[in-house]
């Protein structure tokens, strides 16, 4: 179900969290429908960018895919920042469109090199909300996910809900 390459390690600033098979599944069970800001990327390049932005939210890191999808599928209405390279740019795009087509309410962003800046049409046609292509720049997906998520609202919990969500444990 989950990649053997993603891995647990919390980084001091609190912000990025990478995650193992066993600690998605956690927070999965834990955090329902509680949208969450994703990042996808195959190197720590946006996750180091991530944490200079001025009050950037927490992400949940990792580094591929399939991770990035059982963590949406989880929580369908969060904020993912994509990071796309030319030898992933095929794979990329049928998954952005698969993504918005399943989660209409995921917002998605993506981050990559200068060369993607010549498909930002073609993102932002399947779905993409915005393309980001310098570290410099990032503050402005920042910005966009603080906004997404604040036009989250719970949704109404039944008894049994309510019940357990007020265990001590839980």
């Amino acid at each position: 179900m989950m990649d053997d390459e993603c891995r647990k390690v919390v980084h001091h600033s609190s912000l990025i969290t990478h995650h193992s098979s066993f600690s998605l599944s956690f927070i999965i069970h834990m955090h329902r429908s509680r949208p969450r800001i994703i990042l996808c990327e195959s190197g720590v390049r946006w996750a180091a960018a991530w944490r200079r932005c001025a009050s950037a939210p927490t992400v949940d890191a990792v580094s591929a895919l399939s991770a990035c999808e059982t963590l949406m599928n989880a929580a369908p209405q969060s904020f993912v920042l994509l990071e796309v390279d030319q030898s992933r740019m095929p794979q990329c795009m049928e998954w952005i469109t698969r993504c918005k087509l399943e989660h209409p309410s995921v917002a998605i962003a993506v981050v990559g090199d200068n060369q993607i800046e010549a498909w930002r049409a073609v993102f932002l046609e399947r779905g993409a909300l915005l393309v980001v292509t310098s570290e410099r720049r990032l503050n402005s997906a920042c910005a966009a996910a603080r906004r997404h998520l604040a036009r989250w609202e719970p949704p109404e919990l039944g008894l049994r809900e309510r019940v357990w969500a007020g265990l001590p444990w839980a």
